[in-house]
């Protein structure tokens, strides 16, 4: 349904209720509540309208009327400005009518106007009492949250310093691993100078007892540091598994 449509609709229902009250007042004689009451009952039979459709015409419809209460003293064509419905429902019919409604029915529309704002201030506290509930249990679920924050804020906290202990620890596994990368380079090294010295001490006619000692006294040595690099690598092997698990 386009918007012309449903404006279509609201007027008819509108001008169609003010309709069934005036004829409920003038024909049928009845007071001003009764004649709204089966209006409305009548009002909700219309199929197109939904319940929500429904109850805003008739607060409407009610709201106009008891308006009218309070400005039958003036011209007619001046009620336009003092009705709460929107402009689109004001019709010369429907001003008639109920400008006629309202003459005849002025104490009962004035029981009318004080029951509508009894209605409206037990609605306005009833919802007063709701929202007061309502920020009673937001202040409890924001407590809660609260309690939660300061929860994960700890376990952050705790998983932050955790953290920064495996960095480190890895830092210095790294430091490890190149200082035990220098120590094996140097030793290489110097091992391969020793088989340089030991081949050209071979072919040497020449060489002594002393010079045999001394090349046997440096190949000892080497073994002792080859010995030692290869405990320490076996304990940094076996480290850095612990470290990347």
């Amino acid at each position: 349904m386009d918007t012309r449509d449903f404006t279509d609709k609201l007027q008819r229902a509108y001008h169609s209720m003010v309709d069934m009250i005036n004829i409920s007042v003038e024909v049928e004689e009845k007071g001003i509540d009764e004649a709204f009451d089966v209006a409305k009952e009548k009002l909700s039979q219309w199929e197109e309208l939904t319940s929500h459709e429904v109850e805003k015409i008739s607060t409407e419809v009610k709201l106009d009327l008891t308006s009218l209460v309070e400005t039958l003293a003036e011209a007619k064509h001046a009620y336009g400005e003092q009705l709460a419905l929107d402009t689109l429902y004001l019709k010369e019919r429907s001003l008639e009518k109920l400008a006629q409604i309202a003459d005849r029915t002025t104490i009962d529309l004035a029981e009318f106007k004080r029951d509508l704002e009894q209605k409206v201030q037990v609605a306005t506290e009833e919802q007063c009492e709701q929202d007061h509930h309502q920020h009673q249990q937001w202040d409890s679920e924001h407590a809660m949250w609260l309690d939660d924050i300061a929860m994960w804020k700890k376990e952050h906290q705790k998983m932050q310093d955790t953290l920064y202990a495996i960095q480190d620890g890895i830092h210095q596994h790294g430091m490890a691993i190149e200082k035990h990368a220098k120590a094996i380079r140097a030793h290489q090294a110097g091992e391969h100078q020793h088989e340089i010295a030991m081949v050209a001490a071979e072919q040497d006619r020449n060489i002594t007892d002393q010079n045999l000692t001394e090349s046997q006294h440096s190949h000892e040595k080497m073994k002792k540091t080859h010995n030692k690099q290869a405990k320490l690598h076996h304990k940094i092997k076996q480290h850095h598994k612990d470290v990347m698990v």
